[in-house]
């Protein structure tokens, strides 16, 4: 499927088509669309490993970039924050996760999942499919059930709309945050927050 071609026409020309055109056209964009998603949610975990290959093998020097920073940093890769974030959870899979296998996790989320899973478990032929295929919540069900003293729970997420100010103040507090308390993760450190201030609120309203 060529998505660029599938794409090329407006929606709207497209919903004007006669009957027997317009079932072909928007069957095409329709399979187009659902490629798109497929594609999208897959690029967490290949966003990782491409991160990763560019700083070990130092492939950004070939596009003229001084560090791995620099090209991080450039403007043309997207969120840097999930760049790093994908990029952490790839380097704590790799010794036992084969790349193939990386390259094709379903969800940003069947990513996060595994990261909390034991070597043993993570290096599951049954586990690994389960991480390509499943939803989040039947690779989590199946974890569940197969691997009860993993004690993995569904990953909900959260979502913020925040001023750029605000989102990059948050950014370097969450970085912050992972850094002095050695977090693995910005969801660690989001969770930290949260149990300080459940018991820093807590305790004063019991003194009120």
């Amino acid at each position: 499927m060529n998505l660029e071609q599938e794409f090329a026409r407006d929606l709207v020309e497209l919903l004007e088509l006669p009957d027997s055109e317009a079932a072909t056209a928007l069957n095409g964009r329709m399979l187009a669309i659902e490629r798109v998603e497929q594609l999208r949610a897959k690029s967490f975990a290949q966003r990782g490993l491409i991160a990763v290959e560019f700083q070990k093998r130092e492939l950004f020097k070939h596009l003229n970039f001084e560090t791995f920073s620099d090209w991080i940093a450039s403007g043309f890769m997207g969120s840097r924050s999930s760049i790093y974030d994908a990029k952490r959870d790839i380097e704590a899979l790799q010794g036992d996760v084969p790349q193939n296998v990386l390259a094709n996790i379903a969800d940003k989320a069947n990513l996060k999942t595994l990261v909390q899973c034991s070597a043993g478990v993570r290096r599951s032929a049954v586990v690994q499919e389960m991480a390509q295929g499943a939803t989040p919540e039947d690779f989590v069900t199946h974890l569940q059930n197969h691997h009860p003293d993993q004690h993995i729970e569904l990953r909900i997420p959260v979502r913020f709309f925040l001023e750029k100010s605000e989102a990059e103040t948050l950014e370097c507090a969450l970085k912050a945050t992972m850094d002095a308390e050695k977090l693995p993760s910005r969801e660690a450190a989001l969770e930290s927050w949260a149990a300080s201030a459940i018991a820093e609120y807590s305790s004063r309203l019991e003194v009120e």
